[in-house]
């Protein structure tokens, strides 16, 4: 990330913030892996594959079929390396980024 021109130290401080959180993301996302047509349901858990073979670290709706929020839960799963445990607040089919 290029600065901007200054030589204030605030600015160069934001400059700098920002620059590592974009790296931050980008190390996120870099492994990312796209879910479409998950079927959630309201009012239980929804236990979801998420196929990364590690525990994730977080997850973006990107697409939703109705009005619904999508919240993560704590799982129970044995494999939570494998099993990302969501809710819904209305049935939905959402498209999962999960990282």
């Amino acid at each position: 990330m290029d600065r901007l021109f200054g030589l204030n130290p605030d600015l160069i401080s934001v400059q700098e913030n920002a620059a590592a959180a974009l790296r931050q993301a980008g190390g996120l996302l870099r492994n990312a892996v796209l879910l479409t047509g998950v079927a959630l349901l309201t009012g239980q858990a929804n236990d979801v594959s998420h196929q990364l073979c590690r525990d994730a670290q977080g997850f973006l709706v990107v697409d939703q079929s109705a009005q619904a929020d999508v919240w993560g839960g704590a799982s129970l799963s044995l494999h939570p390396e494998v099993i990302l445990r969501l809710y819904a607040s209305a049935n939905v089919t959402v498209s999962l980024v999960v990282f």
